[in-house]
């Protein structure tokens, strides 16, 4: 697993990285499949969540994309950042990756961003 160092500051500086609407991806979490509102390097945002995962609750995700019907994602370890229960949306910081999962959601930010 790689490690990825947080800053504990403001939620506008903890942002580094551009958020993405497209391509969406799927988080496996809690037995559960949900598809991101954004997401990026640094972290995810899912919609429909109903589960008990609290704030600093450490949780392992699986991620997938697809790019021109590949699929792409690996496994992560997300710290829940935010709850939203009105909207039902859970917001993720990642904390630890596998490497070959880093790579692969490089690829698919780079992807849309070079598309953008």
């Amino acid at each position: 697993m790689v490690k990825v160092k947080l800053r504990a500051v403001g939620t506008r500086t903890r942002r580094r990285d551009r958020r993405l609407h497209e391509p969406p991806l799927t988080v496996a979490l809690q037995g559960l499949k949900f598809a991101t509102v954004d997401w990026s390097l640094g972290g995810f945002r899912i919609g429909g969540y109903r589960g008990q995962a609290k704030v600093g609750e450490q949780l392992a995700v699986n991620i997938f994309g697809q790019i021109a019907g590949r699929l792409l994602g690996g496994t992560a370890i997300a710290t829940v950042v935010r709850r939203d229960f009105v909207d039902r949306e859970l917001a993720a910081s990642f904390t630890e990756f596998r490497s070959d999962t880093w790579d692969q959601l490089e690829q698919l930010s780079v992807r849309r961003v070079r598309r953008a």
